[in-house]
């Protein structure tokens, strides 16, 4: 077992900075919360995405060049810890979801609120921004294959206009076109009720769970062509994840060549979330006055002083 510590080091040929693994630390510490969490009330998760990858290729660490942890719940676990999460969440910890906070989320994350993490592309005034791990969803796919996609283009447009209305008031200026969708949306939510509609979109990507099927998707969140099997959610062993003893699927390589395909050569990439500003000693609240690009420059100054 091996402890994660501060310092810049180079780990599988690329440099990991003292200021990122900070940011490790405070998501190592929100893992080990939910972990907790889990425990106690017998929830089962699995490390997931870039963490599992991270975890079995990289001998039970982070990808050096990730900025974040992922696991993973079913659904049924997923709307177990929703509950849980309210009443055992103490701060600064804040289990941010679409339904209780000004976002839109296809995900549930646990943030730290006297941290910050700003994605660029959704710099939100109203809402939590604190560095956070994220908790995906995992819903069954229809066997049939005309289901399945009428399921899948039904979902990416229900997600496009629900993200659209929240992602919209991040951005600062605006074209005559989104100006104009803004206008009808304002219009179909303040009928239908945004909540209402995030509801049945849940709704949507949970429709067969409840069938015999033996393949799962993570729906919610994007709906790829990426098939999770299900005896890989039901089968799963402990491995350490740093000082963490963690879930993981007990044929884990099994399972990342099903999900990722040739992982085991590693490829230098970006993370998902595009460029962020991290400050693992402020909250988020105190940037809130700034505009993007007065961000942006903090962001680049604070960075380079840190590396």
């Amino acid at each position: 077992m091996k402890k994660l510590n501060l310092k810049t080091e180079t780990i599988d040929g690329y440099e990991v900075s003292s200021a990122m693994k900070k940011v490790w630390k405070v998501e190592h510490d929100i893992l080990a919360e939910f972990e907790r969490i889990c425990k106690k009330h017998n929830l089962k998760y699995i490390m997931f995405d870039g963490s599992l990858l991270g975890l079995i290729r990289h001998h039970g660490g982070f990808i050096p060049w990730d900025d974040d942890i992922d696991v993973a719940m079913t659904r049924e676990e997923f709307e177990k810890f929703r509950k849980i999460a309210q009443k055992e969440l103490k701060k600064p910890y804040f289990f941010q979801t679409t339904l209780n906070d000004k976002v839109f989320r296809s995900i549930g994350q646990i943030r730290n609120s006297e941290t910050t993490a700003i994605m660029y592309k959704e710099f939100l005034k109203e809402a939590n921004q604190g560095i956070f791990i994220d908790i995906f969803i995992i819903d069954k796919l229809p066997k049939n294959k005309l289901k399945r996609l009428v399921q899948k283009r039904r979902c990416r447009m229900m997600k496009s206009l629900l993200r659209f209305y929240r992602v919209y008031e991040c951005k600062e200026k605006h074209g005559v076109k989104s100006k104009i969708i803004k206008f009808l949306l304002d219009i179909f939510y303040r009928v239908v009720g945004y909540e209402n509609f995030f509801k049945h979109y849940e709704k949507v990507c949970a429709k067969y769970n409840k069938t015999d099927s033996t393949e799962c998707n993570i729906i919610e969140y994007g709906y790829d062509d990426r098939i999770i099997r299900l005896e890989h959610l039901k089968k799963t062993k402990l491995c350490d994840f740093y000082d963490l003893k963690v879930p993981v699927p007990e044929k884990a390589e099994e399972f990342l060549t099903d999900y990722f395909g040739d992982w085991k050569t590693p490829v230098i990439g970006k993370d998902d979330h595009g460029n962020m500003f991290f400050d693992t000693e402020k909250s988020y609240r105190e940037y809130l006055g700034c505009s993007m690009d007065e961000l942006m420059k903090i962001g680049e100054k604070k960075w380079l002083k840190k590396n």
